[in-house]
């Protein structure tokens, strides 16, 4: 008990001491404020305070996406060969003022072209976001659903027509199709009514099968038809396929190589995105194991603080491939002047 004593008294008695030190400064400062003391005193603080705002940054993730070139030769040791930001419709299509931050998500391929989700605050800090859509051919065009946010812009063709379906769990009335026409989405069937993340299509023989995840039940697989005209969805009784946060959520469109199906599924298991996860798809109408991962870290060479997307493009006959990816890096700006506030 003494020796504790002895320290909160000598603690107590420095503070004092730095106290009236500096206090003395201060006065001696602003009586002779030409003085040289007075000068040095001045940059004291100067440093003082430089250093006590440091501390007070808001440290924020910026959201950005890029086309990379990967070799994919190997699944088990996957190597990027090139990273590119895309160029991307961001103050344009909805008049976004110049100073507004715009974060992008979701970047994923489809027939002819790519889609991806923009979101912004806008000068009322209402939080908005819009899928926006880039075909190779014709002028970019966006989606917004003003009741609700939606995201994860996905497709599938089936036949002759191509289907998008969007993530809108925050609607809270299930999972859509919808047809594109003229640049308009039309209702073209339901899924499920269960709200769900990230639904992500198969298409074999005729048959979609749908991946998505329920926060509170897993991964779930939806088995799916077209029977005269009408979609007809039924859950496998399989699901949840996984409930663990390192393998219950997918990240970009499945892809074929080799006679097998592969998909990226985000590893949330420490954080939201710490990495993606790449595994092989089985059984899709047995009764065995679905997932069997292939690969623990998809990316290990692209040093960044959080993945989401990986939407693979075209391959060449050596595998090396096009993907779109969408990363986040930690970064820090003052808090006084924070345009971020999420």
């Amino acid at each position: 008990m003494n020796s504790i004593k002895k320290i909160f008294v000598t603690v107590v008695l420095t503070i004092m001491v730095l106290m009236t030190v500096s206090a003395t400064m201060f006065y001696y400062a602003k009586k002779n404020p030409d003085s040289s003391a007075a000068y040095l005193i001045r940059k004291i603080q100067i440093i003082t305070i430089n250093y006590l705002h440091l501390a007070m940054w808001l440290e924020y993730e910026e959201w950005t996406s890029h086309r990379i070139i990967v070799d994919m030769s190997d699944l088990e040791k996957i190597k990027i060969k090139e990273v590119k930001p895309l160029n991307l419709i961001k103050n344009d299509l909805l008049k976004i003022s110049k100073n507004i931050v715009v974060n992008t998500f979701d970047p994923i391929f489809y027939k002819n072209g790519f889609a991806y989700e923009r979101c912004y605050f806008d000068e009322k800090q209402n939080n908005l976001c819009d899928n926006v859509f880039v075909p190779n051919n014709s002028k970019t065009f966006n989606r917004l659903n003003p009741d609700c946010k939606t995201s994860y812009p996905i497709s599938f063709t089936l036949g002759q027509k191509t289907y998008w379906m969007f993530e809108e769990y925050f609607c809270g009335k299930g999972l859509y199709l919808y047809n594109l026409k003229e640049k308009r989405f039309e209702v073209a069937g339901k899924i499920t009514d269960m709200n769900v993340f990230d639904a992500t299509p198969l298409v074999v023989d005729e048959k979609v099968y749908i991946f998505a995840t329920n926060p509170e039940k897993g991964l779930m697989m939806w088995k799916m038809q077209l029977i005269d005209d009408k979609f007809i969805a039924e859950l496998d009784n399989r699901s949840p396929l996984s409930n663990n946060k390192n393998s219950n959520r997918f990240g970009g469109n499945i892809f074929k190589i080799d006679n097998n199906y592969y998909g990226v599924l985000m590893n949330n298991e420490l954080a939201f995105g710490k990495s993606l996860n790449l595994h092989r798809l089985d059984n899709l109408d047995g009764t065995g194991k679905i997932l069997t991962k292939i690969n623990e870290n998809l990316l290990p060479d692209l040093f960044v603080d959080k993945y989401h997307t990986f939407s693979l493009g075209n391959c060449d006959k050596n595998m090396i491939c096009e993907a779109l990816i969408d990363i986040a890096t930690k970064k820090k700006q003052p808090f006084h002047n924070t345009k971020y506030h999420h």
